[in-house]
C-alpha cells in the first residue's frame, strides 16, 4: 500500500479513483492542484464538480465507456477560480472485488493549447503577409499593363520589388519549417505521455499483485505458524513441564508470550482495517451514556487501583455509536493503563464548541509524554512508552484517528511528561455536516479510505 501510494503521489499527471456512480474514491495530490482545491475537498466529491457544465454530457459519455474498458477524450475542467482548464483524461477500468472501480489519468493541456494558439497565429500571420505580398505584386502588374512606358521606367523598381520578394518567400519558408518543427514536437510529447501513461498503468497493476502476494502471505504463512508455535509450546508445558527445569519452562513461557503478541498484532491490524471500511450506521445518540457505559465495562476488567470518572454534560450527537463507543474505549483504557502507577486514578471527559464542530477529550493525569513525538502518537506500532513499562500494540489510537476522519472529524494529543496528557477529537455540527453535504453532494459521513478496496483485500485474507 505504501509503495502503491508513492507511485501515484510521484505522478506528474493527476490521479483519480471513481466509484460506479463518479465520486471521487481517491485523487492524488496533483489532481487537486489541477483543479484548485485542497485535496479533503475532492475526495468524495462528484468529478462532474470539476467540469465546466457544458462539457459534462462529453464526461459522462467517456465514465460510461470507461466503466467497461479503456477510453480518451479531452474535455475543459473548472478551475478555483471558474477558470477553464483543457484536460485528456484516460479512463481505465480496474478490478476491485464487486465494487466498479474506474481510474483516470488527467493531464493539463494548457500549455500545448499555447502552443498551439501561437502557431496558428502564427500561420494566420504568415497568411496575411503572403495575401498583402500577393495584392502588392498585382497592383504592380496592373500598373505595368496600364502604361508600357511607366514599366520601362520602373523596370529597376520592379526588379527590386522581386528580390524584396524572395527575401520574404525565404522568412515565409523558414517560419514555416519552425511551425512543423514545434508541430513536430507536440506530437513528440503526447507519445511520451501515452507511454509514460502505460509505464503508471503496469506498475500500478504490478503493485496491485504483489499487495495479493503479500496479503496471501499473511494469512497462510503467517497466522498459521503462530497457531501452530502457541499450541505445541502448550502442549509442552502441560505434558512435559515437570521434567524441565525452571528455565526450561520459563523460555517455553516466553514462545507462548511471543507467539500470543504477535497474534495480538495481527488481530489490532484487522480491527484498524474494519475501522475504515465498516459500513457506517450514523443515527442520534446520547454522547454521555455512551461515555458512561464504555467506562463501566473498562473499569469492570481493571479495578485497581481506584479510578474515578469526571464527566461533563456532553451533547446529543449524530454519527455512529458503536464506531464511537470504540473511540472512547480505546482513549479511556489508554487513560487507565498510563494512570495505573498513581494511587488514585481520576480521568476527565468533556467538550467544547468550536465554529461548526464540537471537540471532545479525554484527559488523565498519568505518565504523560514529551510534545517532541507528539506526531507518532497516531501512527501505526508507533509507542513512546516500552512494553514493559505499559503493554499494548500501538495501535489503538490509529483505529481512534480513522474512525474520527470517518465521522470527518480530527484528532490531537497535548501532554506533559509525568503530568498526564490529553487526547482531544471533533465531530461536525449538524448545520456544518448539511453545509458539506450541500457542498460536496456526499454525505460527510458516509467518507472511507481512498484505497479501501485495496486494503479489503488484505483483510479478507486475514480473515480466512
Amino acid at each position: 500500500m505504501f509503495v502503491l501510494n508513492a507511485l501515484i503521489e510521484e505522478m506528474a499527471e493527476g490521479a483519480v479513483a471513481l466509484s460506479g456512480e463518479g465520486v471521487i474514491l481517491y485523487a492524488n495530490r496533483r489532481f487537486a492542484a489541477l483543479v484548485g482545491a485542497p485535496l479533503e475537498d475532492v475526495v468524495g466529491a462528484k468529478f462532474t464538480r470539476f467540469v465546466v457544465p457544458a462539457d459534462q454530457p462529453a464526461f459522462a459519455e467517456l465514465f460510461q465507456a470507461g466503466q467497461t474498458g479503456r477510453t480518451r477524450g479531452e474535455i475543459l475542467g473548472r478551475g478555483a477560480d471558474g477558470t477553464p482548464v483543457p484536460l485528456i483524461l484516460s479512463f481505465s477500468r480496474l478490478s476491485a472485488g464487486s465494487r466498479a472501480v474506474v481510474s483516470v489519468v488527467v493531464s493539463d493541456q494548457t500549455e500545448a493549447r499555447k502552443k498551439m494558439d501561437s502557431l496558428i497565429l502564427l500561420r494566420d500571420e504568415l497568411t496575411g503577409r503572403v495575401a498583402r505580398e500577393t495584392a502588392s505584386l498585382a497592383l504592380r502588374n496592373e500598373e505595368l499593363l496600364a502604361s508600357r512606358l511607366a514599366a520601362l521606367n520602373m523596370m529597376e523598381d520592379a526588379v527590386a520589388s522581386a528580390e524584396e520578394l524572395k527575401t520574404s518567400n525565404e522568412d515565409l519558408r523558414r517560419q514555416i519549417v519552425q511551425r512543423e518543427e514545434a508541430e513536430e514536437e507536440v506530437r513528440r510529447l503526447n507519445a511520451q505521455l501515452e507511454e509514460r501513461v502505460l509505464l503508471r498503468t503496469s506498475q500500478l497493476e504490478t503493485a496491485n499483485r504483489e499487495l495479493e502476494a503479500f496479503s496471501y502471505s499473511v494469512s497462510h504463512d503467517l497466522r498459521a505458524p503462530l497457531r501452530a508455535i502457541d499450541g505445541f509450546a502448550k502442549m509442552l508445558l502441560e505434558n512435559y513441564g515437570p521434567r524441565l527445569d525452571a528455565e526450561g519452562n520459563r523460555l517455553l513461557d516466553v514462545v507462548r508470550t511471543n507467539a500470543q503478541r504477535m497474534g495480538q498484532l495481527i488481530a489490532d491490524l484487522l480491527s484498524l482495517s474494519r475501522a475504515g471500511r465498516q459500513e457506517m450506521k450514523s443515527v442520534r445518540f446520547v454522547m454521555e451514556d455512551l461515555v458512561r457505559t464504555a467506562w463501566e465495562e473498562l473499569v469492570a476488567q481493571d479495578p485497581e487501583p481506584p479510578a474515578e470518572l469526571c464527566i461533563q454534560a456532553l451533547r446529543l450527537e449524530y454519527g455512529d455509536p458503536a464506531l464511537i463507543r470504540q473511540v472512547f474505549m480505546n482513549l479511556l483504557s489508554n487513560a487507565l493503563k498510563f494512570s495505573s502507577k498513581r494511587e488514585r486514578r481520576i480521568v476527565e471527559v468533556g467538550c467544547n464548541d468550536s465554529g461548526g464542530e464540537t471537540a471532545y477529550f479525554v484527559k488523565d493525569h498519568g505518565a504523560g509524554f514529551d510534545m517532541r513525538y507528539v506526531g507518532k502518537v497516531f501512527g501505526v506500532f508507533q509507542r513512546l512508552h516500552g512494553q514493559a513499562e505499559f503493554p499494548g500494540t500501538g495501535v489503538g489510537l490509529s483505529i481512534v484517528q480513522r474512525i474520527v476522519e470517518r465521522h470527518g472529524g480530527r484528532v490531537w494529543a497535548e501532554s506533559e511528561p509525568g503530568a498526564g496528557a490529553t487526547f482531544f477529537f471533533t465531530l461536525p455540527r449538524e448545520e456544518e455536516r448539511r453545509r458539506r453535504t450541500a457542498a460536496t453532494g456526499v454525505e460527510a459521513t458516509s467518507g472511507s479510505s481512498p484505497i479501501e478496496g485495496i486494503e479489503s483485500r488484505f483483510v479478507a485474507a486475514l480473515e480466512r
